[in-house]
């Protein structure tokens, strides 16, 4: 994921050895959304993440991941 850049640059540059991170953990995916932004009587909120179609056209699936969404908790937290 990509906040965790920093972290394994700053390992690479301490003990010069090469750093390979496959781990797609789900529940952090939702940990690093943006503030919500509200602009009158809408606003968008991220229920969602990834795609499992694969589409021979699309990179979805690969930077994202298969779909995952998130906790209904979660999400109404957020609106209310």
């Amino acid at each position: 994921t990509l906040h965790r850049l920093p972290e394994m640059i700053n390992s690479v540059r301490g003990d010069r050895s090469p750093v390979v991170d496959i781990s797609f953990p789900e529940i952090e995916k939702f940990d690093r959304l943006p503030e919500p932004r509200a602009e009158g009587p809408t606003a968008f909120v991220s229920i969602m993440e990834g795609c499992n179609k694969y589409c021979t056209y699309c990179v979805v699936p690969y930077t994202r991941g298969e779909e995952v969404s998130r906790p209904s908790d979660d999400i109404l937290f957020e609106i209310a």
